[in-house]
């Protein structure tokens, strides 16, 4: 009976892991670091941004020219803060200045939620009154993915690792 013989590689193949191995661990690091930075953003909110008084002054549903499931609602909002006016589309805890894509369902009930005129409470981030947001609840459906994701690529990065150090 022959004994069986190590597995080899060839040096274009341990390149090509090699390179394989680093995209994924700069990936799943950067979706890691954006998902922790989004969960401190909005830890940071709940806990230091101050209530405002506002008053929505546009709201419609913008449906994509592609259509599809998801549409934007646009709430647009004015609130004072030490007498200067500022106007808002963030409508959740993110950075982002303006809504992203949601159910389309979900997006016609916010509209509805903040009709024109309506006076509606806003927070704000004390040490930058144009970071403002309406609306506490968020999913965070996109961070979980982040996280899972991201930490899939690190451990396949690690695994990588420890399999080619074994063969080597």
């Amino acid at each position: 009976m022959a004994t069986p013989t190590p597995l080899q590689l060839t040096l274009v193949e341990v390149g090509a892991a090699a390179v394989f191995g680093v995209l994924s661990l700069g990936a799943g690091a950067a979706l890691l670091y954006d998902a922790a930075r989004r969960i401190r953003f909005r830890r940071r909110a709940r806990d230091e941004f101050v209530r405002v008084d506002a008053t929505v002054v546009d709201s419609a549903v913008h449906e994509p020219a592609t259509g599809g499931p998801e549409a934007v609602p646009n709430v647009e909002y004015e609130y004072a803060v030490d007498g200067e006016t500022y106007t808002s589309r963030s409508i959740w805890p993110t950075r982002s200045r303006s809504p992203d894509r949601v159910d389309r369902r979900v997006a016609r009930r916010i509209v509805e939620d903040y009709p024109v005129d309506a006076e509606v409470i806003a927070r704000y981030d004390p040490a930058d009154p144009e970071t403002v947001y309406l609306i506490d609840q968020f999913d965070r459906t996109g961070e979980r993915v982040e996280l899972v994701v991201g930490s899939a690529l690190v451990v396949g990065f690690l695994g990588l690792v420890v399999l080619l150090v074994g063969i080597v």
